[in-house]
């Protein structure tokens, strides 16, 4: 899932992972969620790991129109402004 896309792991140490290209992440406004539940019962740090790559600045700025880009996320405000809804059965 995107725990795999977000990080790589090093080929000289396999307990280390480095992050990768996150600049889809970037933009994100509303981030849902669902069955939580079941997510914690798996393993909570990899949902911690991609919601820490959400509303990162991007690395590459090619094909960007910049007069679309909400003033908030060029500020680096990107995470205080994001919605997070997180959906359980309990």
């Amino acid at each position: 899932g995107l725990k795999m896309v977000t990080t790589k792991k090093d080929d000289d140490d396999e307990d280390e992972e480095t992050p990768t290209d996150v600049d889809f992440l970037s933009s994100i406004d509303i981030c849902l969620v669902t069955r939580s539940d079941v997510l914690l019962m798996q393993n909570w740090d990899h949902v911690n790991g991609v919601l820490d790559c959400l509303n990162q600045q991007p690395k590459q700025i090619s094909d960007i129109d910049f007069s679309r880009v909400r003033n908030y996320f060029l500020e680096g405000q990107g995470a205080h402004w994001r919605q997070l809804i997180l959906v359980s059965s309990f």
